[in-house]
């Protein structure tokens, strides 16, 4: 629980972007609707090393939103985060 909260709150000051708080699972979903497409963000993110699931593959609600694991450590998903604010700047 504490690195999905940890997750959470860098995306909330690093990109500025909202996610889900972790309820017992090991993912979140990050709301990248302001970004624009779910499939085309997650692609982006990959090319710049950050796998990502769109959100669109759990169904037409979750569109617009990404999946994102916690399961490492906290700065393995710090460098993550960085990675993603790269390609979102």
């Amino acid at each position: 629980k504490k690195r999905g909260e940890f997750l959470v709150k860098l995306f909330k000051d690093e990109l500025g972007l909202h996610a889900t708080s972790p309820d017992g699972a090991f993912y979140t979903m990050l709301d990248v609707r302001p970004l624009g497409d779910d499939l085309e963000i997650a692609e982006k993110f990959l090319l710049n090393r950050v796998i990502t699931v769109p959100g669109v593959a759990f169904g037409s609600e979750a569109r617009g939103f990404l999946r994102i694991s916690f399961c490492n450590t906290e700065e393995k998903m710090a460098e993550g985060v960085r990675r993603m604010k790269e390609v979102i700047k």
